[in-house]
């Protein structure tokens, strides 16, 4: 080729690349976080175009205590990998995502591309909104359709992230909290930073965290809405009567054109029925609820007289989450640093652990009424989520498993999250101070009228305890709906061990196969795939204990049923295999080599325990579609 014909080929890339880029501008959205997305695209999921990420069974660190418990998951490797072989092995079943992603400091926290992403980099933002984007759009296909995704961040991030979770999720509720997780606070430029935040992300109309009062506790308030914007709006729809007859609800009334004003608030009519407005000694009002909503909540609304006047009330008997978290149990280094060097000992270096309850009031909020839930964490760092999911099973006597997905950079994974896991499910030695909570009161209006009653109780519960602790501390705290509660601990320095909280947990480590083009991949790269993928079909069948393998088939068990792979083109052992597995009486998932799709769907309809299935082209599908995503 010619110099000529070489700078004419060149040139005419260019114009086609300028063409490219200018007709992706015209296609983004008006509206949202854009960022510069290709001008250094990440390595990692290049380099998916070209290798399947696929499982290795790394046995010598399995816990296994009861093999009647569920199997909980730990993958080491970068979580790009991890996320893709569980969109094939755990698509639709998760019930929770919480992760707590690097936070964009420029503090060498994180890198890009294998180089510590700088403070002083202009494209700092683009490159974490894209590392963020690539994993999130993956994780986001493992949910279930109620499940739901919570997000530590802070300052740095916290616009640009809330932008990036509408686009990906924009038919879903997005709401911010607030945790102070260190009462000392960070020097900013203007301000000591003491909190963080965390995006809930849940389907409209999932409530969450909504705690059913005590009866004792159940109280009254007006209907009529008091404070700011109280007064009657022009043209509102919560300014109507409401008509009661023997202290219930016989009709909600319309509302009256503007100009239209009742003489009084309380009219009686004639068959002894009472008319009340919104109004009040401030003048024309408005109730707190439009009257065509009002009627779902008739059964929790009366008729009452306040200081001799007729009062609308509504009862209260739930309390909702509030938005600001301020108990000391979030503090990040009592219950973070702090807790981790009691687990792994005084010389535990991990930077910025989160508190352990501020995990698990998060994961405890949205799947409390989900005693098997599947919790995920791909950003999983010291396990603090794993140890929130067995910490509150413990609580309630749940069932949830975890699934933590960390790297192993600086021997994260090996040093830090694995022991951790590991301690708390066997149990470990402990030389410190030991606190308990030995008595705990929620400091309500009734309660602190009768704080003598209260006292006699602390006391009570108190010298019960004889000489258990060596000392103990009261302290009056706030919890994450704001409430008051008195604790009192008792403190005990310890020089014992703590017990385990049980469990079983499985290890595995990420590892690549070449296949040189993700979409034409050769038919010695899918045989090969296709041995390779016995740990990976394990994981998705929940089917961990290895029975048999051989040049023809693995096939894996748990309690209740198998899972087997043959691996042949060949198949004139197939039948064979067939018969032993009818045998075991039980369910049974059989994949089977096929360079197709459904090639042994209905071959063995005979055999009502097997379930047939293809492999490899499925594992392929999937991976071709991660590709068209990020």
């Amino acid at each position: 080729m010619g110099e000529l014909e070489r700078k004419n080929k060149e040139l005419v890339e260019e114009v086609e690349k300028l063409k490219r880029e200018i007709k992706s501008l015209k296609s983004r959205r008006k509206y949202g976080v854009v960022w510069e997305e290709e001008k250094e695209p990440e390595k990692i999921v290049l380099e998916c175009k070209e290798k399947l990420p696929i499982l290795d069974d790394i046995k010598e660190k399995e816990i296994i205590n009861d093999t009647d418990q569920p199997i909980n998951i730990l993958i080491e490797g970068d979580n790009y990998h991890a996320l893709s072989v569980l969109n094939y092995t755990h698509r639709g079943i998760v019930d929770i995502i919480y992760i707590d992603p690097p936070f964009n400091v420029g503090k060498k926290t994180w890198k890009y591309n294998n180089n510590y992403v700088d403070k002083e980099d202009n494209y700092k933002h683009s490159k974490w909104l894209n590392f963020i984007k690539n994993r999130l759009v993956l994780a986001k296909n493992l949910l279930k359709d109620d499940g739901c995704l919570i997000c530590a961040i802070d300052e740095n991030e916290l616009n640009t992230l809330g932008l990036l979770l509408e686009q990906i999720f924009p038919t879903f509720s997005i709401e911010c909290i607030v945790v102070v997780h260190n009462p000392r606070g960070i020097q900013g430029d203007n301000f000591a930073y003491c909190h963080e935040y965390a995006y809930f992300v849940h389907p409209k109309g999932k409530y969450i965290g909504r705690k059913t009062r005590e009866v004792e506790d159940q109280e009254y308030e007006p209907l009529k809405k008091w404070g700011g914007s109280s007064d009657r709006s022009p043209g509102g729809n919560v300014f109507y009567p409401i008509f009661f007859k023997d202290g219930q609800i016989v009709k909600i009334g319309t509302t009256p054109p503007d100009d239209f004003h009742p003489d009084k608030p309380v009219t009686i009519l004639e068959d002894g029925t009472i008319e009340i407005w919104p109004i009040d000694e401030n003048g024309e009002g408005k109730w707190r609820y439009a009257n065509e909503s009002l009627p779902d909540k008739v059964d929790s609304i009366r008729l009452a007289k306040v200081g001799g006047v007729f009062q609308v009330q509504l009862l209260k008997s739930e309390d909702r989450l509030k938005t600001v978290w301020t108990d000391t149990k979030y503090d990040a280094n009592a219950y973070g640093t702090q807790l981790l060097k009691q687990i792994l000992g005084p010389d535990a270096d991990f930077p910025y652990p989160k508190s352990l309850y501020t995990v698990k009031d998060c994961i405890e909020i949205v799947c409390e009424d989900k005693p098997n839930a599947i919790i995920l964490d791909y950003f999983a760092g010291s396990g603090t989520t794993g140890h929130a999911v067995m910490e509150l099973n413990k609580t309630d006597g749940g069932k949830r498993t975890f699934i933590l997905c960390t790297n192993n950079e600086g021997n994260i994974c090996e040093d830090t999250c694995y022991p951790r896991i590991r301690n708390v499910i066997n149990g470990y030695e402990y030389v410190g101070e030991k606190k308990d909570i030995v008595f705990e009161e929620k400091l309500t209006y009734r309660v602190i009228k009768n704080c003598k009653k209260l006292m006699e109780e602390v006391n009570s519960s108190v010298s019960k305890l004889d000489n258990d602790y060596d000392s103990y501390k009261y302290k009056v705290e706030v919890n994450k709906t704001n409430d008051s509660k008195l604790r009192v601990y008792g403190v005990k320095n310890v020089q014992s061990r703590v017990d385990g909280l049980g469990g079983n947990l499985k290890y595995y480590r990420t590892k690549l196969i070449d296949i040189d083009n993700i979409s034409n991949v050769s038919d010695d790269q899918k045989i090969t795939l296709t041995h390779e993928a016995g740990e990976m079909i394990a994981l998705r069948e929940n089917t961990f204990d290895e029975v048999e393998k051989n040049e023809w088939w693995q096939i894996f068990k748990d309690n209740n049923r198998y899972t087997a792979i043959y691996f042949k083109e060949d198949k004139s052992k197939l039948l064979e295999l067939v018969k032993l597995l009818s045998g075991y009486g039980k369910p049974v998932a059989l994949y089977v080599f096929s360079w197709g799709k459904n090639e042994y769907k209905n071959e063995f309809l005979d055999y009502p325990n097997i379930r047939v299935e293809d492999i490899p082209e499925p594992i392929i599908e999937v991976y071709k579609e991660i590709n068209r995503l990020v």
